[in-house]
């Protein structure tokens, strides 16, 4: 049975209600992890460890910690609760080092990864030797940190649902003209509050994503020729990096559209989205299948998505109407779903990644959220 898999990118774990519905449309979807669970460890309550108990996702840890797992847990804690102590420090650090060219500022920078790593052998060993595990360390740190900010984001965005709902009783039970303009100028403070937190830092997504292809090309994994993101900005660098490498625009071949959210309890969740999956699949075989002929296809495209995925239209149709009986739009909202065909280029040419090639793909297939 032909299936949907694919990798999502560049985060890596599920913090929001806002990413499952990824698992609407893949049968599979594979992250990858900074770091490498501990067996003996109880794992943490996350979104993306029920999502994997259930079978619909799978993490790959590329080029594991080992010895240094705990050393490495060590120091992310010291940083998330000491930000002030080790902000000077790392802002050295930045992510761009890690594509530059060699400058003589490069013995600070191993000196000061050598203070907060931990003398070792391995960093005062072979230059390459070192300069790699220092990059991989300095690409775990920032997805890590990402992972923190992904979790401190969330809790304000709960707090600001609640004070949502404080706002609609307050203006409930509003009197009086002058009240009302000072509850109104507070609550306009609210939604500028809500804009700023819901905006993507300068850079911010820019850095992760380098350091998520840091990790990835670190591990000997498959290529995938399906990759997913639910944040457009890594998208767009993506396929401006297709376009300098080709001298071709990807082409933008389908659009669907998916829930905002699938539920709110987690049990919802899981109720919600197996009883669409169960009857989706007959449609998802048939994408899945058509998408494999697809990405395996000899000839060179043409820019005209028309005959790229005849069925499209008709697809289309079958999945809104499921959506809108599993997820109804007044209740859950919608999200665009696009799909990019990358003609004649895999994802491990370009992200220059030494990856497993599956027998047979030539293009590659880019998925975005939002």
């Amino acid at each position: 049975m032909d299936t949907l898999k694919t990798l999502y990118f560049p985060d890596t774990v599920i913090t929001t209600d806002g990413q499952s519905p990824l698992f609407l449309f893949f049968d599979l979807v594979h992250f990858l992890q900074p770091v490498e669970e501990d067996g003996a460890e109880q794992p943490a309550a996350r979104l993306s460890d029920t999502f994997m108990d259930k079978g619909f996702c799978q993490v790959h840890t590329p080029a594991p910690l080992g010895i240094d797992r705990d050393r490495f847990l060590h120091l992310v804690h010291d940083i998330e609760k000491r930000k002030d102590d080790y902000a000077a420090q790392l802002s050295s650090l930045t992510i761009a080092s890690m594509s530059a060219p060699h400058r003589n500022n490069e013995g600070s920078k191993s000196a000061i990864l050598s203070e907060l790593l931990g003398r070792s052998q391995d960093l005062e060993a072979k230059e390459k030797e070192a300069a790699q595990r220092a990059e991989l360390w300095q690409a775990r740190l920032v997805l890590a940190m990402a992972e923190i900010l992904d979790r401190e984001e969330e809790e304000i965005a709960d707090a600001l649902s609640i004070l949502d709902k404080s706002k609609t009783d307050l203006f409930d039970r509003l009197l009086g003209k002058d009240k009302e303009s000072e509850d109104d100028a507070l609550f306009t403070d609210l939604d500028q509050l809500r804009e700023k937190v819901d905006l993507p830092r300068p850079g911010m997504v820019k850095n992760r994503l380098k350091a998520w292809l840091s990790l990835y090309r670190a591990g000997n994994l498959p290529d995938w020729w399906l990759w997913t993101t639910t944040r457009p900005e890594a998208a767009d660098i993506l396929l401006e990096t297709y376009e300098k490498k080709t001298g071709k625009t990807a082409i933008p071949f389908w659009q669907l559209e998916l829930p905002a959210a699938t539920g709110i309890e987690l049990q919802d969740h899981m109720d919600k989205i197996l009883a669409f999956k169960k009857e989706a699949e007959p449609l998802t075989v048939r994408i899945a299948a058509e998408f494999d002929k697809l990405v395996r296809q000899e000839s060179a495209f043409e820019p005209e998505p028309a005959g790229l995925l005849p069925e499209n239209s008709v697809w289309g149709e079958q999945w809104a109407s499921l959506l809108e009986t599993h997820f109804p739009a007044e209740l859950y909202g919608r999200t665009p779903f696009r799909f990019h065909l990358l003609g004649n280029l895999r994802f491990s040419e370009l992200t220059d990644t030494h990856a497993e090639t599956d027998s047979g793909v030539k293009h590659g297939i880019l998925a975005v959220i939002g």
